[in-house]
């Protein structure tokens, strides 16, 4: 197998069905699956073992306590020994050419640690809410340090989500996994952490979809999700390797002030749908 696809799992069983099927529709075939469920209480465990049973790719287990999120990603992962390694989110889901369009582009690129492709936005009801995000315009294949700058200029998670990436295992593995200090960012500081070693390749194709939960449509998570991205601005920019100037830092700070703010309307539209839908 050259690819290993970590789904970690926490009451998930309403959309793990989807995200493992369309793990099975890819035109890549040559990989094998690690579930881990977080101790849930719903079905989600059932989910999984059903498609165990019938994909001998499919490998379940159980944490007998819950772990949180970075903890179980860092479950996900553990005795990882193929090529490439995928963390998908139980509720996200893949094109069908995810998995072969991300092994080609790190394939092309000795040097790179992590790929990364465009993602549209779901609902709950699988309604798309914004297509094709993530990356930048006529984005190109960058150094680490050049794409890191780039998040500290910005102030925005143009890599986007890691159902849509792919990490070169050894890189993901030097970095000690998934850093449990961050609550929303976990991903980007994945990124900083295997993006100091190699090369960062975008995909400009849309390699899935990542959904929103009604949990996520709030004013005060966004408040804190920008917060936290100030932070995180700060650490990258902080970096000897990263080479951001002190203006970049305040640049990228205010940008993420600026995003969220922009975000508002967005998660306001979200959640008058889902309401809509509850009354409906």
């Amino acid at each position: 197998m050259r690819v290993t696809v970590c789904i970690p799992a926490y009451q998930s069983a309403g959309f793990l069905s989807e995200t493992l099927k369309s793990l099975q529709d890819q035109t890549f075939t040559d990989w094998q699956c690690h579930v881990v469920d977080d101790a849930s209480k719903d079905l989600t465990i059932a989910v999984a073992e059903r498609f165990a049973s019938a994909d001998s790719r499919f490998q379940v287990r159980q944490n007998p306590t819950r772990l949180g999120a970075a903890g179980n990603w860092n479950e996900s992962i553990k005795g990882v020994d193929t090529e490439y390694v995928k963390l998908l989110c139980s509720d996200d889901v893949l094109a069908p050419t995810a998995l072969a369009r991300g092994v080609e582009a790190l394939d092309r690129n000795a040097r790179a640690t992590y790929a990364a492709g465009k993602r549209d936005v779901i609902d709950d009801e699988g309604r798309i809410l914004w297509r094709g995000r993530g990356l930048w315009r006529h984005a190109k294949s960058v150094t680490g340090a050049e794409a890191m700058r780039r998040f500290v200029r910005t102030g925005v998670n143009f890599f986007g989500e890691p159902s849509f990436g792919l990490y070169r295992t050894t890189a993901l593995q030097k970095a000690g996994g998934f850093d449990p200090t961050w609550s929303y960012l976990i991903d980007v500081a994945s990124y900083r952490d295997v993006l100091q070693q190699g090369d960062f390749v975008p995909v400009n194709e849309t390699l899935g979809a990542f959904r929103v939960r009604n949990s996520s449509w709030s004013a005060y998570l966004v408040g804190k999700q920008a917060e936290e991205t100030r932070a995180m601005v700060r650490n990258v920019g902080e970096q000897p390797w990263v080479h951001a100037s002190k203006s970049d830092v305040a640049l990228g700070e205010m940008r993420a002030s600026a995003n969220a703010l922009g975000r508002r309307p967005f998660f306001l539209f979200a959640e008058a749908m889902a309401t809509r839908k509850t009354k409906g």
